[in-house]
């Protein structure tokens, strides 16, 4: 869900929407008009010919959607609010702020032969592949965690899919707001972005802008972690 829309995959491969589309979220246009509707009180099939391939999951930030779809290989479609460039690309005309239907982006780095999650906060994405976590989009808390060094337009943005080096093994990973947590593959946890409400559980207010080990109990490890629009939560196991 977003803040206005909702998108949900059904078990033969389809893609339904409803709510606001006044960004283009829903990535729906009147046929008659060529033109966004303005709203939508119940469910509607996105059509098959706007994305190839099945349709495999849909994530929804705050007005915008993204859909991975799979054939022979995985594909990512975006569409709806792109003015932070959460998109995966930089709008330089006012046609490409708001992108009103799927549009294919390009996942050169992904390896297809491994599965693929995909997260959205407000207005960055997450991708998990294989242990690796790729992110792109806005960067003003630390969201994408790592340092981004030519802001567009007073906000600081990235609109390559590039991976967030020199950490472990990513095998689970939830995404807030404008900040995230993830799971390794030996249960430790990391935080990152936004941490004005102490969110990044780390004891601090302060943003944090590259992934952060947070402790956990001796003799215990995680094995879940989930994230709020400003809050996170753990589940631990203990070993003793």
């Amino acid at each position: 869900m977003g803040l206005r829309h909702t998108a949900v995959v059904t078990v033969n491969h389809e893609l339904y929407v409803c709510g606001s589309n006044n960004r283009g979220q829903l990535g729906l246009i009147n046929s008659d008009t060529m033109k966004p509707y303005v709203l939508l009180g119940v469910f509607t099939k996105v059509a098959e010919r706007t994305m190839q391939g099945n349709v495999e999951n849909v994530t929804c930030g705050q007005y915008h959607t993204v859909v991975l779809t799979k054939n022979q290989t995985y594909n990512i479609y975006v569409f709806g609010d792109n003015k932070h460039g959460q998109l995966g690309f930089f709008p330089k005309t006012s046609s490409e702020i708001r992108i009103l239907q799927p549009l294919c982006i390009p996942l050169s780095n992904i390896q297809h032969n491994a599965p693929i999650q995909i997260h959205t906060g407000w207005s960055h994405i997450n991708i998990l592949n294989n242990g690796t976590i790729y992110s792109w989009g806005r960067n003003d808390y630390g969201q994408l965690g790592r340092s981004v060094l030519q802001p567009q337009n007073g906000i600081s943005t990235e609109e390559k899919l590039q991976c967030i080096e020199q950490i472990p093994k990513i095998v689970q990973l939830s995404v807030g707001s404008e900040h995230n947590i993830a799971l390794t593959d030996n249960g430790i946890v990391l935080c990152w972005g936004w941490n004005e409400h102490g969110n990044c559980g780390n004891g601090k207010t302060e943003n944090v802008l590259r992934p952060e080990f947070l402790p956990v109990s001796s003799n215990s490890v995680a094995v879940l972690v989930g994230a709020g629009a400003g809050h996170s939560f753990t589940v631990i196991k203990n070993t003793s």
